[in-house]
């Protein structure tokens, strides 16, 4: 298992997203986030593979700076492996994105619990 934890700057211009490689076969256990400034329940953050979004980290309104997100996996895309050797560029990426405008610029800290020793079966157009 993998603790991975990254800042990001985030800017009140426009929504956002980044991409940081992963650093290995697995998938993601958890998801969470906490933000230098006080965020509102429309402001939230996405983990995506590909186009699909595997967990949503989704404030209350007026959430007080710092307070950790935890963020809610999909269903159906909880399992989901993110591969660095992927043939598909999207896949080897944690992809994470605000999807509409912040309402104050700030730091996003993101964490990321990875396990790389997942099993789980997956067709390999998937993959």
């Amino acid at each position: 298992m993998q603790n991975i934890i990254f800042t990001l700057q985030t800017t009140t211009t426009t929504a956002a997203d980044f991409y940081i490689p992963v650093p290995c076969r697995g998938r993601v256990v958890s998801f969470r986030v906490a933000h230098s400034t006080i965020t509102d329940a429309d402001e939230l953050f996405t983990l995506f593979w590909g186009t699909n979004a595997v967990s949503v980290c989704t404030p209350t309104d007026a959430l007080a700076a710092g307070t950790v997100i935890d963020g809610v996996m999909d269903a159906t895309y909880k399992d989901t492996i993110f591969d660095p050797d992927s043939t598909t560029a999207t896949y080897k990426v944690f992809h994470i994105d605000n999807l509409v405008t912040l309402d104050a610029g700030g730091v996003l800290t993101v964490f990321i619990e990875f396990d790389e020793s997942a099993s789980v079966t997956q067709a390999a157009s998937e993959a």
